[in-house]
């Protein structure tokens, strides 16, 4: 009886050991995952969605159990993936430069952005640098009515910098019309 507990407590610690074995393999190849998600839901497999100008222009699930195991589906992924590139002449991956423009960020840099805070009256306007500090986001505001525009910009852009090393734009972007109009209602009213 024993001996049975044994081989059961055995089993179970070799069927953790599989369960907890890295999930993605491992690819000589530059960008071997770019585009292609694992799913282990109620459906196990690889999810490809090419992208193409922010919009998803191919996308299609390869299943573990239809392709006779994971790696054998990852392949399969990967080669439609390489397929739709192509198809779609999409360029190669390229690392983000530091003082790129982000269409998603209405003021165009990354980790910098303007914001207004119309709850208290009169309203405030700050530049924000965002930031990662002990493995958690973290933000430090400056007011624009304090500081001036450039001047909040220039200290945040220096917080950015220093928190994450990376250069910071010296030069600060207009302000969008929306700021122009709030910024002649503030002038107007001090």
């Amino acid at each position: 009886m024993p001996h049975d507990r044994q081989l059961k407590g055995e089993r179970s610690i070799e069927r953790e050991r599989a369960r907890t074995r890295t999930r993605r393999p491992r690819s000589k190849s530059p960008k071997p995952m770019r585009f292609i998600t694992r799913l282990d839901t109620s459906a196990c497999g690889w999810w490809v969605r090419v992208y193409k100008g922010g919009k998803v222009v191919a996308s299609r699930l390869f299943s573990d159990s239809v392709h006779a195991g994971e790696r054998k589906a990852l392949n399969a992924a990967q080669r439609f993936r390489d397929e739709m590139v192509v198809v779609y002449g999409i360029p190669p991956a390229t690392k983000v430069g530091y003082h790129a423009r982000d269409r998603r960020n209405q003021d165009g840099y990354v980790g910098l952005s303007v914001t207004v805070d119309c709850r208290e009256r009169p309203s405030k306007a700050f530049w924000t640098a965002r930031f990662i500090r002990d493995g958690r986001q973290a933000k430090q505001s400056f007011s624009i009515r304090k500081y001036g525009y450039e001047g909040a910009y220039r200290l945040a852009a220096k917080v950015r910098r220093q928190a994450t090393g990376h250069p910071v734009p010296k030069t600060c972007p207009p302000p969008p019309e929306w700021l122009q109009h709030w910024l002649k209602n503030i002038e107007q009213a001090g």
